[in-house]
């Protein structure tokens, strides 16, 4: 052995104790800054759990997740242009879409790497969030040390817990944004600090949320402008050294990140008539109904504020007193007060990004026409517990005298009770996750064998269908499960935006149409068609369920009659559009809502029937 080997094996012994000692120094004077990584690892262990439950089964997706698969199924042929199908009403009554298709392109790629399956798709949606709350934590980093990034980490794993499987794990448009509208209110406090790297970031995640769904974009475009605003200001302020010359770079990636995300949407405005945006821009100027309003909204906002709702047990209150939430804006006001002369630039910064997003949120919020439902602002959860990160920090700062090590035992408590929290309660909520829509998969998986074997795989299919408690959720999970098993098949016109472009079919174009219709009149009505051939039947309830369902629709048909929506009532008995009922009149007494959820809950009887295409 030479000198210089012997020299360096002695050494070794010395140098791993020192590395040993390092981090037990690390971990006893130290914990939050050697230990900020760790609610990210568990976040990947609750994801993990939750789809590993998921694995065990196999889920037929209906509804807005069947469309979702199926954009996976367009690439590369079709890639799409615009994003998912929503309550988005053109002139003439032309169904839009949400402003882009950022959230499949995102997910084509490990959806493609793990197979194409439906439960590949929840894998690529989990990996896509947990890409958002890493992008997060490391900003938070950059911007405020490993501390920072321990809080931020934090917020990240509670409110995952908050959310739970159905939200994190499922590919539905608003719910995918969550985590990427964290990046931007972290990126953009970044840029009020002085991190001129953080605008492609800013501008990226929030070009992101916006095109997952319209509803963010009050909040998404005022973070932007706060993000932009400070970014040149900054620069004017440091002209004389090159500040301006520094931050042109950053504005140059700022524009290219933008510009690549909203290119496939410019593509589809210039090629298509009409082309969504333009859709958009009508129906939000053109609403169906009326807003919710400014003081309504507020009370909804301060209802999501409440930190031991949402965040924590993932409670969706869109009514009652919003004391809880009240009580955290007031503590996080009077607490910020009360520190300011202590408060760093980097909490300060904070201060102000939060105030901002919570006034885009107010107001977005007040812009709901129809029911204010949680979904459609349900990152304000993000913003309360984020607020309970800032009040955190006033009171830590204005104690700092007063405690012996400046605080640092207290943040590492205070860290150390919210990771626990968040390891706890998410692992409770996804340990028990369950098959979305179990129903309506049950009832596809018992419908699509049985309809693959009497169909030719070389004819041409129109697919309609009924479906009074889910949209059409089923119709569209069957249009999936036969184009995945190679089937031609095609949609009505009227699910252009549903289905995409390239599956509109017409009648006359196709060989045979097949019906899937959910209900005893709906059923009769299409076995009634000539040439009908009835090739499978499915019906989930028990005999009990049925009996369940009868005295169900009976008691809300009555109750309907009762509050002066006959029509409705009628619809209830006769097997009409349940969900329809409810999105058109939010204003319905409780006991109704319970009564028709229930029923949309036990489903209904379904056949599919093939039926020859009409002369």
């Amino acid at each position: 052995m030479t000198e210089a080997a012997t020299a360096r094996a002695e050494a070794a012994p010395a140098a791993s104790e020192a590395t040993a000692a390092t981090w037990r120094d690390a971990l006893r004077t130290r914990p939050v800054d050697a230990l900020w990584w760790l609610p990210l690892g568990a976040a990947v262990a609750v994801l993990g759990l939750g789809l590993a439950i998921l694995a065990q089964h196999t889920w037929y997706p209906v509804g807005d997740f069947g469309q979702a698969n199926m954009r996976m199924l367009s690439f590369w042929s079709h890639p799409p242009l615009v994003g998912p199908a929503g309550r988005i009403i053109g002139e003439g009554g032309v169904q839009g879409s949400h402003p882009g298709p950022a959230i499949f392109w995102a997910a084509w790629p490990l959806w493609r790497l793990l197979g194409g399956s439906s439960w590949a798709l929840n894998a690529s949606v989990a990996a896509t969030n947990l890409a958002g709350m890493a992008v997060a934590v490391a900003c938070a980093r950059r911007l405020g040390g490993r501390r920072v990034a321990a809080g931020v980490g934090v917020v990240t794993l509670a409110t995952l817990a908050g959310f739970g499987p159905e939200v994190m794990l499922q590919p539905w448009n608003p719910s995918m944004a969550l985590t990427w509208y964290l990046v931007l209110v972290v990126a953009t406090w970044g840029v009020v600090l002085g991190h001129r790297g953080m605008l492609p970031v800013a501008a990226g995640a929030a070009s992101y949320v916006v095109q997952c769904h319209a509803g963010y974009a009050p909040p998404a475009l005022l973070l932007c402008a706060v993000a932009g605003g400070a970014a040149l200001w900054a620069a004017w302020r440091a002209r004389a050294d090159g500040g301006i010359t520094r931050l042109l770079p950053w504005l140059a990636a700022t524009a290219a990140t933008a510009g690549v995300l909203w290119a496939p949407p410019l593509v589809d405005q210039l090629t298509n008539e009409p082309g969504n945006i333009s859709i958009l821009l009508y129906s939000f100027s053109h609403p169906d109904g009326d807003y919710v309003g400014l003081g309504r909204a507020l009370q909804v906002l301060l209802l999501q504020l409440d930190p031991t709702g949402g965040p924590i047990r993932g409670a969706e209150w869109m009514d009652g007193p919003p004391v809880l939430g009240a009580v955290l804006v007031l503590a996080w006001v009077g607490t910020g007060v009360w520190a300011r002369r202590r408060l760093g630039r980097t909490w300060q910064a904070l201060d102000l990004v939060l105030a901002v997003s919570l006034l885009g949120s107010w107001f977005a919020i007040s812009r709901i026409f129809g029911a204010p439902f949680v979904y459609l602002y349900k990152w304000t959860w993000i913003l309360a517990a984020l607020v309970v990160l800032a009040t955190a920090a006033h009171l830590l700062a204005a104690l700092r005298d007063r405690t012996g090590d400046g605080g640092r035992r207290l943040v590492a408590v205070g860290l150390a009770a919210g990771l626990v929290i968040g390891v706890v309660a998410g692992g409770l909520r996804y340990g028990r996750t369950e098959v979305s829509g179990l129903v309506f998969s049950d009832t596809m998986a018992a419908l699509i064998g049985p309809t693959e074997a009497a169909l030719d795989p070389d004819a041409d299919y129109l697919v309609r269908w009924q479906d009074p408690a889910g949209l059409g959720g089923v119709g569209f999970g069957m249009v999936l499960e036969l184009e995945r098993r190679g089937f031609d098949v095609g949609v009505d016109e009227q699910y252009s935006a549903a289905a995409e472009p390239h599956r509109v079919r017409d009648e006359a174009d196709a060989d045979a149409v097949i019906w899937v219709m959910s209900g005893e009149t709906a059923i009769t009505r299409a076995t009634e068609m000539p040439g009908a051939e009835v090739v499978a039947t499915a019906d989930p309830r028990t005999p009990a369920e049925r009996a369940r369902y009868d005295e169900l629709a009976e008691r809300a048909a009555s109750r309907l009659e009762e509050v002066g929506l006959a029509a409705e009532g009628e619809s209830v008995r006769t097997g009409g559009n349940l969900l329809g009922i409810l999105l058109a009149n939010p204003d319905l007494p409780d006991d109704i809502v319970t009564d028709i959820t229930d029923m949309i809950v036990l489903f209904l009887p379904t056949e599919v029937i093939v039926t020859p295409p009409a002369a």
